[in-house]
């Protein structure tokens, strides 16, 4: 194979050669680990997300806790026996917009879920689109093989006759 090598190639191409089969290999490498990159990434994004929620349910958790401490105390004892005005008070300074924030955490869940679908759902047909080039060109050579065993039938047999 060497003497193959060095009869046809000049030395440019054989430099060129040794050169592009580690650069294949670093390329194949790159690839691989970015993919494992993103999906790090995207985890990351949901632990900063989860992280994120966990503040505002404490944020929440203080609101409710202080209202019973200023709200709820025996010096307030009218105001408690009154049930509206306790369950205005509480709806005002506890659950607030609290139903909003519920919606949009549910709707960034849902973006969240539609996301890393559609990614896998890419990242799958993706990798069919390659091994499908591939089953083509390798299907194009065995065409090319049988055509050149074709025409070299046909050679041997002119050549015979």
């Amino acid at each position: 194979m060497e003497n193959h090598i060095f009869d046809t190639l000049n030395s440019i191409e054989r430099v060129k050669l040794k050169l592009e089969n580690p650069l294949g290999v670093a390329n194949n490498m790159l690839g691989r680990y970015h993919s494992f990159v993103a999906q790090r990434i995207d985890l990351l994004r949901g632990d900063r997300s989860t992280l994120h929620n966990i503040d505002r349910s404490l944020e929440e958790f203080s609101r409710a806790n202080l209202f019973f401490d200023e709200y709820i105390t025996l010096s307030n004892v009218t105001n408690i026996i009154n049930k509206d005005v306790v369950s205005q008070k509480f709806q005002k300074q506890v659950i607030g917009d609290l139903s909003t924030k519920i919606e949009t955490h549910i709707s960034e869940v849902i973006d969240w879920m539609l996301d890393r679908k559609y990614k896998h759902w890419k990242a799958v047909t993706d990798y069919v689109n390659v091994e499908y080039n591939k089953f083509k060109e390798q299907n194009n050579k065995i065409e090319q093989i049988k055509s050149n065993i074709e025409k070299l039938k046909m050679l041997i047999e002119a050549l015979d006759k």
